[in-house]
């Protein structure tokens, strides 16, 4: 214990009281410093010692665990660093985590946290609350771990998951320095006329920078390119913590697009739009069907949903809308949780990919990147990053997805006119060779090599 008197405080967002620091602060005596080399370490006698990091992320879908938590590992192994994991039950148990563990040594430690529910409501104040749980869950979390392991650097995989209760309360890992990747920053974004203006934009950019203002957190990666940016142009002292990363998005096989039509029994003449991954009301699906079901059935247009659904779409799939669809052939399910070559064929087979996000969401995309990767243009909502990525570097085309009548226009546009389609498909190829996995996982573990570079104390 370093000396600091840990006293409990009236946090507004819990009826009982807290005690913060979690568990007191602490000073660790077994620590390394750095000598120099991105990554290696000596100890207090002064022989070479690895970079020992702990990699945090409770969340087992999308992209979280197959795409960013999977890289960053990768790249973090083949740089000889120790590498553990902090992460709940049942992420362990998701299918999406055997990628991670295949990335994994088998000496790597797994350790759990307590898994906390998302917010029923996207209310601020049921946010805060659901923030403040998942922070304590990874502060318990990590004093857990500490009888067993001493990480030099703790890297957060989503920050988003605490990011404003961590402004408030402060780091949850002591001393032990930290970083950490935000993925979905929102505040810019009227500014930037990428959304609409919220009320809160002035009170969470405060908190954002608050967050910045953390001693312990050495940086913060983001990656969104316009909110990088727009930070530049602000040219705060905070912002100099911000790391840009491209976001990430690779698919891997051999077949032939009209291998991957026969392996799912497609005609070869039918326009296909897919829907990937994990398969939920802010996909826009709904919105879809409504396009679709406007469109004449001369352009043989069929909708191939791949992915877990969760129950808003299994209760959409009970209506007549999509039952419908499917009596005309105009639907296709792929069910459940998709692997590699599942993935794979999904893309290759198909014509375009609809990423018409509804309900605010104006994040990054890696379906978006996954079909740029293989030449298939998208579909894009017109807000949001998903809009401004598919606008400046021509990866498709973009529509409001609320107006069946324009999304249904603009499907048949792509659908009647296969010169556009090899244009955004170039396009796409050429944007995605500098968003693949080694890209990811050298900028996150470079901002972490540079961060230690300054010196752990």
């Amino acid at each position: 214990m370093s000396g600091f008197v840990s006293k409990p405080v009236s946090w507004i967002f819990r009826k009982s009281s807290i005690t913060w620091p979690p568990g007191g602060y602490f000073r660790l005596t077994d620590r390394t410093e750095h000598d120099g080399r991105p990554g290696v370490f000596r100890t207090v006698f002064g022989e070479p010692a690895q970079m020992k990091m702990l990699v945090v992320e409770p969340k087992a879908t999308g992209h979280h665990m197959v795409a960013y938590t999977r890289f960053i590992v990768r790249e973090a192994v083949a740089r000889g660093w120790s590498v553990d994991l902090l992460t709940t039950k049942g992420t362990v148990k998701h299918e999406a985590f055997g990628f991670v563990r295949s990335e994994l040594p088998d000496d790597a430690g797994i350790f759990h946290m307590d898994t906390v529910d998302k917010p029923g409501t996207a209310v601020a104040l049921a946010l805060m609350r659901s923030q403040n749980a998942c922070y304590d869950a990874v502060a318990r979390g990590f004093r857990a771990l500490l009888g067993k392991t001493v990480p030099d650097f703790v890297y957060v995989v989503n920050l988003d998951h605490f990011d404003k209760i961590l402004a408030l309360r402060g780091s949850p890992f002591g001393d032990v320095p930290f970083g950490g990747m935000m993925m979905s920053v929102k505040f810019h974004r009227y500014t930037m006329r990428l959304g609409p203006k919220s009320r809160n934009d002035a009170f969470y950019g405060w908190l954002f920078r608050r967050m910045l203002a953390i001693s312990g957190l050495k940086f913060c990666a983001v990656i969104d390119e316009p909110f990088f940016d727009f930070a530049r142009a602000e040219n705060r002292p905070v912002y100099r913590k911000l790391s840009f990363v491209p976001d990430v998005g690779e698919l891997h096989g051999e077949l032939t697009r009209n291998e991957a039509r026969r392996s799912l029994g497609i005609a070869d003449g039918r326009f296909v739009v897919l829907v990937f991954g994990s398969l939920m009301k802010r996909k826009g699906i709904r919105e879809l069907f409504e396009a679709v079901r406007r469109i004449p059935e001369t352009f043989d247009i069929l909708i191939h949903m791949a992915g877990r659904q969760n129950e808003n779409i299994r209760a959409l799939m009970k209506t007549p809308l999509a039952e419908g669809l499917l009596l005309d052939g105009r639907l296709m399910v792929s069910s459940g949780f998709q692997d590699e070559r599942q993935e794979y064929i999904a893309f290759r087979s198909a014509d375009a990919a609809w990423v018409g996000y509804v309900q605010g969401f104006s994040g990054s995309s890696g379906v978006l990147i996954q079909a740029a990767s293989i030449g298939v243009p998208v579909i894009a909502s017109s807000n949001g990053l998903v809009g401004w990525m598919t606008g400046k570097y021509g990866l498709g085309t973009v529509v409001d997805p609320s107006d069946a009548a324009s999304a249904a226009r603009a499907i048949e546009r792509l659908a009647d006119d296969p010169a556009m389609r090899d244009r955004f498909g170039f396009n796409g190829i050429r944007f995605a060779r500098s968003h693949t996995s080694r890209d990811f996982g050298a900028g996150v573990c470079n901002a972490i090599a540079a961060s230690a570079g300054e010196g752990i104390a």
